[in-house]
């Protein structure tokens, strides 16, 4: 059995699996890069060639390398979109964007230009081992369609409006209507964070916290994400806001008040072969807990005697059940959010194809990417 990977090679995702698994004994992964196989012919033929009989493809993630991002918009232009969401940019335009950290550009067009990348692969993967199928990748980055997945198979999830708001108008009509005065909105295709809002709204007034900024170009309003978490009660710049993303596209769900552990917190829990290994608790400054944003990692061994073997086996078992909703991948990152109040229900906020880079995290004497070698040996092998 070997590897073989379809990575950013200079990403820490990709050396850190390729040290695990020399770890295991196995070959040195052979990788191809993103860049490469979405240039076309050469870089897809040399995929197709490595996949042979005892090789193992891992997906990786394709993001942090501006110029997949750009070979993935120039798929998407060639994408209709039947919802007629977001920026469209042509394929020209979009191979000729300048390296602009944190830009959020046509995150609808990207995800478009993904998925046709991952129906590709699909068609060339035949009935080869994957660790994580390109199709459940693919509905797995679209926020709506996962969270429906998991509604409907009656996992413990956040109340979602079923309409997609165009604009921050129709947004709080919607609000209105079923009457929530607090809700989080998310970029429907987004990760880590990129172009969510915690959103309030009461008697005309609105207050929104989000990492999510709106500059003022000269070629017109640009969106970004930053690194720094920032609450606005300005309802002309919230509105600018939100009208960004809503016509790219969002998933707007019930605001859940979660349990406070020195901040609002939440856990990420790496379930690996359908089993719930890997847990991180995420203490936030702000309703936002994500780790890359300045927030801290909590105590985990508290919140579990807080919890209690039983409570916190139930926390397990939750994210363990929407995992297996995707059956044709070995590894999922499940967030999930314990409500305060008594009975402290648990939500399972999303699913993260690539949620698992957990640096120094271990599961015995396991961190993520060995636990999820050891469970590629016991289902491929």
């Amino acid at each position: 059995m070997r590897f073989v990977l379809l990575a950013n090679p200079e990403n820490r995702r990709c050396s850190l699996f390729c040290q695990a698994a020399l770890a295991a004994g196995l070959p040195d992964p052979q990788v191809v890069a993103w860049r490469d196989y979405l240039r076309g012919s050469a870089g897809e033929r040399a995929l197709a060639r490595s996949l042979g009989p005892d090789a193992v493809l891992r997906i990786e993630s394709p993001g942090e390398d501006p110029e997949v991002e750009r070979l993935l918009l120039q798929r998407g232009a060639a994408v209709p979109d039947p919802e007629e969401l977001g920026e469209r940019l042509s394929a020209a335009e979009a191979g000729a964007l300048a390296d602009t950290p944190g830009r959020i550009r046509a995150p609808r067009q990207w995800y478009l230009g993904f998925g046709a990348a991952l129906a590709e692969l699909a068609a060339t993967l035949g009935d080869r081992a994957v660790m994580n199928a390109p199709r459940a990748i693919a509905e797995l980055f679209d926020k709506r369609a996962s969270q429906r997945r998991l509604r409907e198979a009656g996992v413990s999830v956040p109340e979602v409006l079923e309409a997609a708001p165009r604009s921050f108008a129709q947004l709080e009509a919607a609000l209105a209507e079923v009457g929530w005065h607090r809700a989080f909105v998310k970029l429907r295709h987004g990760s880590s964070a990129s172009g969510v809002v915690a959103l309030a709204l009461h008697a005309g007034r609105c207050a929104a916290t989000t990492s999510a900024e709106l500059v003022h170009g000269p070629d017109g309003v640009e969106l970004y994400n930053s690194l720094r978490v920032r609450r606005t009660t300005a309802r002309a710049e919230v509105a600018a806001l939100l009208d960004a993303l809503c016509a790219e596209g969002v998933h707007v769900e019930r605001w859940i008040p979660k349990l406070s552990q020195g901040g609002p917190c939440d856990l990420r829990i790496v379930v690996v072969g359908g089993e719930a290994q890997h847990a991180v608790l995420r203490v936030g400054r702000t309703t936002l807990t994500n780790l890359h944003l300045g927030n801290a990692r909590g105590d985990l061994g508290r919140l579990q005697a807080k919890l209690g073997e039983e409570g916190w086996g139930r926390v397990r078992a939750l994210a363990e059940s929407a995992a297996a909703e995707y059956p044709d991948a070995l590894y999922l990152g499940a967030d999930v959010a314990l409500a305060q109040g008594f009975g402290r229900r648990a939500f399972v906020l999303e699913l993260n194809a690539f949620g698992d880079l957990l640096p120094g995290v271990l599961h015995g004497d396991r961190d993520t990417y060995a636990a999820e070698v050891a469970a590629s040996q016991a289902r491929f092998a």
